[in-house]
């Protein structure tokens, strides 16, 4: 279990990378995905929104569910939708497949960002949670160039499926680590 507040914010800014990361590696494969589904690259380019809208109406729904039902309970579970989704995702053969699986993967994602920011207020000693709070959405900014970077330079040293087949594994390792969170104090307020 955690000893200190820092390993916390650690655990839970690596899984905003890696949730957050989810938003922004296809973008660069949008072309490749065009072919390989034989659809226009405006069409491909749901493949991207279809999570991106998910997302968003996740938000709106998690946000406040994570208050009845528990913080971390919200993370950690939130996950493992999020792994079947993403390993699904690439074993699917059509592109309607394809995009369903994403709108899963986006609700799934939501799970986590909002709950993620409410745990640190709540769990982080005062003292730390500015840091806290940068190194989340330090995370959540970091992951648009890491996704298209780390996927450009993996589609240069092997094809886009392996590439992908590796996400479910960080997702996994993510919400392993995760579940070994627990508030290290309550918050109190001034």
């Amino acid at each position: 279990m955690i000893k200190t507040p820092v390993y916390a914010i650690l655990v839970i800014a690596a899984g905003a990378l890696i949730v957050s990361f989810q938003i922004y590696f296809p973008v660069p494969l949008i072309p490749q995905l065009a072919d390989h589904y034989g659809v226009s690259l405006s069409a491909a380019g749901w493949i991207s929104g279809a999570f991106g809208l998910s997302y968003a109406v996740g938000f709106m729904i998690f946000g406040p569910l994570s208050d009845s039902l528990g913080r971390k309970r919200m993370m950690v579970w939130g996950m493992v939708p999020l792994i079947v989704a993403t390993a699904a995702l690439w074993q699917v053969t059509s592109f309607e497949g394809v995009i369903a699986w994403r709108i899963v993967q986006g609700v799934a994602a939501a799970t986590f960002a909002p709950t993620a920011v409410v745990y640190i207020a709540d769990s982080v000693p005062q003292n730390l949670r500015p840091t806290a709070l940068a190194a989340i959405g330090g995370s959540f900014l970091s992951s648009a160039l890491l996704g298209r970077y780390s996927v450009r330079l993996s589609a240069a040293l092997e094809t886009w499926q392996t590439y992908s087949a590796s996400a479910p594994r960080r997702t996994w390792c993510s919400a392993s680590c995760s579940s070994c969170c627990r508030p290290s104090r309550v918050r109190e307020d001034p």
